[in-house]
């Protein structure tokens, strides 16, 4: 089980203005794997962060929730602080009671109430949560388009251009509505050609810039962590 920290910055009365900052602290006190909570006026600052490590180490914490503002804002900051103290920094959760609560209430015990149901949710996810170690995988640069039509063309050549290797995964051109068209009217600069005399032209133009062409229609995509996998079926 995990020995869970919560910390209710007060963010000078941004926070404390509509939200009872204490109440959300003893809350806390009563939810799983909660060993600690309190509250401090600004909890990015130095002196708030030397809670945090003192807490860490004399309650042998193992993920702490702290309650504050944006993500966006400083939950770089109290990673930091957490890595400061001996704590895995994926292992800091925060719940935004600033811009997601107490800016957009004005009634205590309504911002209070939510306050509380955000910071639950985040110690929830701290107890499902596991430390990670950030790792680098090397990138190749290469693009996989789906569709061998103008939308699909103009990417790929677009890719091409840019210095990567592209793939396109497309039907049969006599498959296609496009190559069925009697006469093109809206396409800019291209009036007059039929349907099929225009697929064959973006056919040639997409194998001429060195694409690779597959020919079939894509069944799956397939997320393998960082890599993408594609089925590909008639």
């Amino acid at each position: 089980m995990q020995r869970i920290g919560v910390f209710v910055c007060h963010c000078g009365t941004n926070i404390a203005g509509t939200v009872d900052v204490k109440a959300v602290a003893e809350a806390l006190k009563n939810e799983q794997g909660v060993v600690f909570s309190t509250d401090y006026q600004y909890m990015c600052s130095q002196s708030g962060q030397d809670i945090i490590k003192e807490a860490i180490a004399e309650h042998h914490l193992t993920g702490i929730v702290v309650c504050s503002c944006s993500p966006s804002m400083h939950e770089v900051t109290f990673r930091k602080t957490a890595a400061a103290a001996g704590l895995n920094p994926y292992m800091v959760e925060i719940a935004n009671i600033r811009e997601q609560c107490s800016w957009v209430h004005k009634d205590m015990p309504i911002g209070t109430e939510k306050a509380i149901i955000l910071a639950k949710a985040a110690v929830a996810k701290v107890n499902l949560n596991a430390p990670l170690t950030p790792g680098e995988s090397p990138v190749t640069k290469r693009a996989l388009v789906i569709g061998g039509g103008i939308a699909g063309t103009s990417a790929a050549l677009t890719a091409m251009n840019r210095g990567k290797r592209t793939v396109v995964i497309a039907n049969p051109m006599e498959s296609e509505s496009l190559y069925k068209a009697e006469k093109i009217t809206n396409y800019p600069g291209l009036a007059g050609l039929s349907g099929r005399e225009m697929s064959e032209l973006l056919r040639r133009q997409l194998v001429g810039s060195g694409a690779k062409l597959i020919r079939g229609r894509a069944l799956n995509v397939m997320d393998m962590g960082g890599s993408f996998g594609v089925a590909v079926g008639n």
